[in-house]
């Protein structure tokens, strides 16, 4: 997310989490109240269980003082009258002790269960009253829990509250560090549209026409069908370029042509450019071997009329079959080249080498 939403959602609930902690009202006793809470509960659920019990005990006394002979008397009479035929009459018990007898054993079970009912009754009203008591003993202590925090609730909010701090105050310093970023970021594109505006005028000045016009110049020299020209434009990317230098020549995909652009160039910077005190170019063979022999020796006349009594110098180091190619085409007003030659390298000696010894070579061993 954005850090601006975040900061709003963050500020919000701080606000909310320190008013809450404000309020909170912490309670040293309030491990202890929450323990009698829990044991009240329990002997609660006690008294509960208790009540079930006596209450299905109950039900089943009353079904039992309900509950009547399914024989009638008339009926238990007749079916001991049929029985004389089996049995000796002496066997047989009188019925009216028999039916005094059952009903003695229905009074007793009457007065029994009766008594029954009336102790569970008893004992039903004082669990009853201790279950009230039980229950109103913890409904207070579950209000004043309710309205209390133990300390390490309090801790638990204050933490989360300065963990939320820190957060925010992080996200503002990013949010205050990415507006100045942005702010920078638009003076620079500002003052890089200046600069660009700036550039785009030195640009119609033409300031390099000079050096276009002796570029070509060498050019043509060597090669006179050939287009060339330096060009110079207004670098307006995103990069640390201010100008574009553009140094081209038709046909500079051709390795003599483009070696020629490259030598020409140097001769330009070397003659005539500003904030440097070079007083000799160096050019090797690398760069005159692609070039055509009759482009060697105009190149030479050219550089060799330039340097009349400028004091500077013009080092060359040309393999044996350029040279000769080159010196041929001079003829005979070419002496000048062979006293230009300072030293000849062979590979004969060590002695014949440029610095008079090998370096950087090792040798094979036995």
């Amino acid at each position: 997310m954005d850090a601006r939403a975040q900061i709003a959602e963050l500020s919000e609930r701080i606000q909310t989490l320190r008013s809450r902690l404000q309020t909170m009202q912490v309670a040293d006793d309030y491990e202890r109240m929450r323990q009698e809470a829990d044991a009240l509960t329990q002997q609660l659920r006690q008294r509960e269980s208790r009540l079930a019990q006596i209450d299905f005990q109950l039900a089943g006394i009353e079904q039992a003082l309900q509950r009547r002979a399914d024989i009638e008397r008339e009926v238990l009479l007749a079916f001991y009258r049929g029985l004389e035929h089996v049995f000796k009459p002496q066997a047989l018990a009188d019925f009216a002790t028999v039916e005094a007898f059952h009903r003695s054993l229905a009074e007793q079970r009457h007065r029994r269960l009766s008594r029954d009912r009336l102790r569970l009754q008893d004992e039903r009203r004082r669990v009853e009253d201790e279950r009230a008591q039980l229950a109103r003993q913890r409904d207070e202590r579950l209000a004043y829990l309710g309205s209390h925090h133990a300390l390490d609730d309090y801790q638990a909010v204050a933490a989360e509250l300065a963990r939320m701090q820190a957060d925010l105050d992080l996200l503002q310093r990013y949010r205050s560090a990415s507006e100045a970023w942005d702010a920078e970021e638009l003076e620079l594109r500002r003052n890089l549209a200046e600069d660009d505006r700036l550039a785009a005028d030195y640009v119609a000045e033409q300031p390099l026409a000079w050096a276009d016009r002796r570029f070509r110049e060498l050019i043509h020299a060597l090669y006179p069908r050939e287009a060339a020209g330096i060009v110079l434009g207004n670098n307006t990317g995103d990069n640390k370029l201010r100008y574009d230098l553009k140094v081209q020549v038709q046909g500079q995909g051709s390795d003599g042509i483009n070696a020629a652009r490259i030598m020409a160039f140097d001769w330009l910077v070397f003659r005539h450019g500003a904030h440097h005190t070079m007083r000799h170019l160096w050019h090797d063979n690398g760069l005159f071997d692609p070039i055509d022999p009759n482009q060697r020796a105009a190149w030479l006349r050219r550089v060799r009329a330039e340097l009349a009594g400028s004091g500077m110098q013009y080092i060359l180091s040309i393999n044996t079959e350029n040279y000769a190619s080159t010196r041929e085409l001079l003829g005979e007003d070419g002496a000048w080249l062979d006293e230009a030659v300072i030293v000849r390298l062979r590979g004969d000696a060590d002695a014949h080498k440029l610095l008079g010894e090998r370096i950087g070579v090792v040798e094979p061993s036995p």
